[in-house]
């Protein structure tokens, strides 16, 4: 069908469908249609043109430039620092000492790399901070240079700008970061950018993976070719012709990377599996007496299986041992936090993983101090908020040399500079935040990655980068009066309301606690805690006054929440609910537009406790963080200025 034919918003998906498949190879059908149909709705949107028929006037227009940005838009460009880890581990353990070995064979003192779907350049930045860090220790005087190219213009101009956010970076193991980023100024003080340390090494192109025998782009062959999580979107043949041209680009020793869900098992190349979606030329592994590894399809599979397979029979190689040891067993892990919800969420995601084994569980300090004592332990991922002994306190009375290295795992923020930024200097080897509730999953490749880092790596003597100290602040509520706090509690939580309420910190919003069908005994409540807490005060009336800041009030949840919410209703709101969660509480909270909603975690006193119930819910803590989380968020303003 040709482009004057068109008539309908389908016709339209359909021949942009096509022409984009015939331009890049990638599969985009029936399958792919609502994926197809919502991105262009965007891109109307971004045009500003409105219908179909608009936006074919359009399209023959500006085809050639429309067409460039359907490809930017119609090519998944998912990425993040340092994805699927196990291959760097491979590198790091055996891939990196055969390459050195081989280049010095050569008469060459580079290593050249070639990552062919690069998307936004992360991909190409985490290989320039690893082979900065790892070639240092394995051979100083050896030199590196990486290719990143992508189908996308947009993506290849944003990876040679090499400009990302914050939070983009802190994910990376903190031995990498190393003094490779500058924060930015001003308008981009949220982001950061690539140094010359890192940046030199990397150069970037436009190249259409159908394309690559006709490339001017290409020239010599590579020592490392990472093609990862693109073939997915090829059929099986495209993938074998992609492939097979990039074997014209592969040195004899070139060791072929793909996704971790991806396989050449059906295409009947001379290449065979070493590790992990990793292949070699066969030539190449018969001349060097290096058998294959059998490929296993599980992509949950960690790599550690059949490095330990190949790792006995290679030849030995007569570099230094690398900085990554081959280990007789899974790394041990203590996991401490008094959240159960996250420690059986760390127990789930380390059961899927080979390389880690939870050993054992604390839920504070001295607890933690106890099982050292008990159990042999590699790594230690370890909470700030806890009861007994918090994780700082921890650490600055027992991290020592011999120690085991320590992960933090927490909700607090790691800019902080009185908690985060101290337990950095105390001992901890890196840092990760905990997810929300809506996001547990995006936790695992962050926190298996980081703990295996700090095990190989807690050798490293630089903890808190020079990037940490450019973001550390304290937070501070700005513009309390523009804001509110409503904390839910019963009669039977007078105790832990009263260790909640002294953890605020002037400057505060009014701060609203209602108890649930407590009636005339909210008065006597009010005395109690009038007594310890400064400036309380009872609410009084059915129309609510205005609230001041610093003050605390008091009232019956039934007979004053209806008049708080119309009063109040625009303002952004913390929510805290302390003990059971009823009906009544879990509708009133999520009446509030502008809430953040912060749920004590029970389920160490509450069996078969129902989290699809708590889904309303933004945070479950443990009561030793709901004063951290709720003040986290009405400080919100001041991070996103300051990060």
């Amino acid at each position: 069908m040709s482009i004057d034919e068109l008539a309908s918003l389908d016709d339209v998906i359909k021949y942009v469908s096509d022409r984009i498949s015939s331009i890049t190879g990638v599969q985009l059908g029936a399958k792919q249609y609502t994926l197809v149909k919502s991105r262009l709705n965007k891109r109307l949107r971004e045009l500003g043109v409105e219908g179909p028929v608009a936006y074919l006037e359009f399209l023959k227009k500006h085809e050639s430039a429309e067409i460039t940005a359907l490809v930017s838009l119609l090519t998944t460009h998912h990425s993040f620092f340092f994805r699927e880890f196990p291959h760097f581990e491979y590198l790091a353990k055996k891939g990196l000492q055969q390459i050195c070995k081989e280049v010095r064979n050569q008469g060459r003192d580079t290593i050249r790399i070639w990552c062919a779907a690069c998307s936004r350049g992360q991909e190409v930045y985490s290989l320039s901070m690893f082979l900065k860090y790892h070639l240092e220790l394995l051979d100083s005087e050896m030199k590196f240079e990486i290719l990143g190219t992508d189908i996308s213009e947009e993506c290849i101009e944003i990876s040679k700008n090499g400009v990302y956010k914050w939070k983009e970076i802190k994910t990376i193991p903190s031995v990498y970061i190393g003094r490779h980023w500058a924060r930015g100024t001003g308008d981009i003080s949220a982001y950061v950018k690539a140094k010359a340390s890192i940046k030199q090494h990397c150069k970037f192109s436009t190249l259409n993976l159908l394309d690559i025998k006709d490339s001017s782009e290409l020239s010599g062959a590579f020592d490392i070719i990472f093609c990862r999580n693109v073939f997915i979107y090829f059929d099986q043949d495209q993938v074998r012709d992609i492939v097979s041209d990039m074997m014209r680009f592969m040195e004899s020793h070139c060791q072929l990377y793909l996704g971790l869900s991806e396989s050449l098992i059906e295409s009947g190349l001379p290449l065979s599996h070493i590790g992990h979606s990793i292949y070699g030329k066969n030539s190449y592994l018969e001349s060097h007496s290096i058998p294959r590894v059998p490929e296993f399809k599980n992509p949950n599979l960690e790599s550690s299986i059949e490095m330990s397979s190949l790792s006995s029979t290679t030849e030995d190689i007569d570099y230094a041992k690398p900085v990554f040891q081959e280990r007789s067993g899974p790394i041990r892990v203590l996991a401490v936090d008094d959240s159960p919800t996250v420690l059986k969420l760390v127990e789930k995601l380390l059961s899927k993983r080979p390389d880690f084994q939870l050993v054992a569980t604390a839920s504070n300090g001295q607890e933690a101090t106890e099982k050292l004592m008990e159990v042999d332990v590699d790594v230690i991922s370890l909470d700030i908020h806890m009861p007994i002994q918090n994780g700082l306190e921890y650490l600055e009375e027992n991290f020592k040399p011999g120690h085991p290295p320590v992960v933090i795992l927490s909700s607090v923020s790691r800019e902080d500079a009185n908690l985060a930024i101290k337990c950095l200097q105390a001992g901890a080897s890196d840092y990760l935040e905990k997810p929300t509730l809506q996001n547990l999953g995006l936790i695992e490749d962050e926190l298996c990655t980081k703990l295996l880092s700090a095990y190989e790596l807690s050798r490293s003597k630089k903890k808190v980068t020079d990037l940490d100290m450019s973001f550390k602040r304290t937070p501070i509520i700005a513009n309390p009066s523009k804001k509110i706090r409503i904390v839910f509690a019963s009669a039977g939580d007078r105790t832990m309301l009263y260790s909640l309420l002294q953890q605020f910190r002037a400057p505060q919003p009014p701060t609203i606690v209602l108890f649930e069908s407590i009636g005339n005994l909210v008065g006597s409540i009010k005395e109690e805690f009038s007594l310890h807490t400064v400036r309380a005060e009872e609410l009084i009336q059915r129309d609510v006054p205005e609230l001041e800041s610093n003050r605390i009030y008091f009232g019956d949840a039934s007979e004053f929440f209806e008049s708080i919410y119309l009063h109040h209703m625009e303002k952004p709101a913390s929510i805290v609910v302390l003990g059971a969660i009823s009906r009544s509480i879990k509708e009133k909270s999520m009446r509030w537009r502008d809430a953040h909603v912060i749920v004590e975690d029970l389920s160490d006193r509450v069996k078969n406790i129902d989290l699809d119930e708590l889904k309303f819910a933004n945070q479950i803590v443990p009561i030793t963080s709901l004063a951290y989380e709720s003040d986290k968020f009405l400080s919100k303003e001041v991070d996103a200025d300051a990060a």
